[in-house]
Parts: C-alpha cells; structure tokens; sequence
C-alpha cells in the first residue's frame, strides 16, 4: 500500500438490469418498490441478499415468501460472508467459488418462490 493509494479487491455487479432479469421474483422481494428508492441505490447480486434479508426482518411479506425466506436466507448469507471474507483475506480465486455457489444458491431461491 502506497501513502496514498490503497489497493483492494472487491466484487461488484457489472450489470444490474441483469440481476432483475435473472432472479425477477428474488429482485421483486428484495428491492419491493424501486418508485420509493433512489436511482443511485445499487441494485446488484450482494445488495439483493442484504434487501431479502430486510424483507424477511421488517417487510409486509406474505406466509410463503417468508418460509422460503426462512429456509433458503441462511445460505445465502453464508455465502455472501465468504466472498467478502476471501475478499478481505486477498482469495480472490476462492472468492469467484463463492460467487458461483452464491449464484446458484439465489437460483435456488428464485425456483422456490411463489409466482406473483
């Protein structure tokens, strides 16, 4: 690390109309009214898992979205938690493992959960 400069490695969403298109149910859960949110709100793959766990603590959710919630959330924050810790511990190739489970685990979620 420069006095300056500081290097990191992070994770972002390079599109997130894609995340909307991938996971429609999972995007509508987890960012549930975008008319009331920001437009510079980030909408991507991590800050869905963080917006479906809000939903699931304080949202107006209906009895099966909640036990989906309730059954799928704990992976998907598993695995959120290991890309940032590989992240924070410079594993950037450990971190891409757990993006793929993180993908497949929130594809999981989108079969289960109920058609609108």
């Amino acid at each position: 690390m420069g006095k300056v400069l500081q290097v990191r490695v992070a994770v972002t969403t390079y599109d997130e109309a894609e995340v909307k298109m991938t996971w429609p149910r999972a995007y509508g859960v987890g960012f549930p009214d975008e008319r009331l949110t920001p437009p510079s709100r980030v909408r991507g793959v991590m800050e869905l898992v963080d917006g479906l766990a809000d939903q699931a603590r304080f949202g107006d959710i209906s009895n099966e979205v909640r036990r989906v919630l309730d059954e799928r959330l704990p992976d998907l924050q598993n695995a959120k938690s290991r890309v940032e810790e590989c992240l924070a511990e410079w594993k950037p190739a450990e971190a891409n493992t757990w993006t793929d489970t993180l993908e497949d685990r929130l594809d999981d979620l989108e079969r289960d959960l109920p058609r609108p």
